[in-house]
């Protein structure tokens, strides 16, 4: 039992870091100026 608890921490953890690196990567884009290539289009969906 506590093998599968310390698989979901782990799990939850990599989940945590992925979806930060994928926050701060829209961010970064976004202060480049992506958003003005394409004004209300995939950008603003995928935020």
């Amino acid at each position: 039992m506590a093998i599968i608890v310390r698989f979901l921490r782990e799990v939850f953890k990599g989940m945590t870091i992925f979806v930060v690196h994928v926050i701060s990567i829209y961010v970064t884009l976004y202060k480049t100026g992506f958003n003005l290539a394409e004004p209300g289009g995939k950008f603003e969906v995928l935020m």
